[in-house]
């Protein structure tokens, strides 16, 4: 859950998934975060009810699940592995659910186990860091997994968000990351394949029987 306390510092408004802009305010309006991750044809990962009402339901069978609060078997870790370090931040969730699910487990949302979470808390969702890491993990994560289709418009919206970008002055330092991040997966792409290939030479489950976006 977002649980909102004093009013938001300069860069802390949020977002719902449709653009609607929700500051933080004194009356300790509480929304959801999270009831799950699951992962668009675009290849965007994102958090399921986001901005939800904190006391709506939502259906058990979820595709991921957030680093933020999550409960993981060992016997699952002993089977996929643990998070990847490689991403650092943002998307290393989404990546190690995606391994999980291509060798058969179930990710489920407990609606009894709350928790309280400060998002963004580390980086800030403007910072460098996480523009970076964010538009970069979300292009390997894809590339790793995904379908080739879900890879490709994966690829030319992040190009079309660089370019276009370098067209405002507000937004030209973002695009310059995004593009950055752009560079250096292309910089990489020999390895990227080569994990791709890794990846689907353990899956029990093919890419094509996954829907990340339950």
């Amino acid at each position: 859950r977002l649980q909102a306390g004093a009013p938001a510092p300069a860069g802390r408004a949020l977002r719902d998934h449709t653009g609607h802009l929700w500051v933080p305010d004194a009356d300790g309006e509480v929304r959801l975060n999270s009831t799950g991750v699951r992962v668009d044809r675009d290849g965007n990962g994102m958090d399921r009810d986001w901005f939800g009402a904190a006391d709506q339901a939502a259906v058990r069978d979820v595709f991921g699940f957030s680093g933020g609060a999550s409960a993981l078997r060992k016997a699952a870790l002993d089977d996929v592995g643990l998070l990847d370090e490689s991403l650092f931040m943002y998307y290393e969730d989404t990546e190690l659910a995606w391994r999980l699910r291509r060798r058969g487990w179930r990710v489920e949302y407990a609606a009894d186990a709350v928790v309280e979470h400060d998002h963004s808390a580390s980086s800030g969702v403007q910072s460098d860091l996480f523009v970076f890491r964010n538009a970069r993990n979300r292009l390997v994560v894809a590339l790793w997994h995904a379908p080739w289709p879900t890879v490709v418009r994966a690829v030319v919206r992040t190009t079309a968000r660089g370019l276009f970008g370098l067209r405002s002055g507000r937004t030209r330092r973002e695009a310059r990351l995004v593009l950055a991040a752009l560079a250096d997966v292309t910089g990489h792409l020999p390895a990227h394949l080569a994990r791709r290939l890794r990846e689907t030479r353990v899956a029990s489950v093919p890419r094509s029987a996954v829907d990340p976006d339950a």
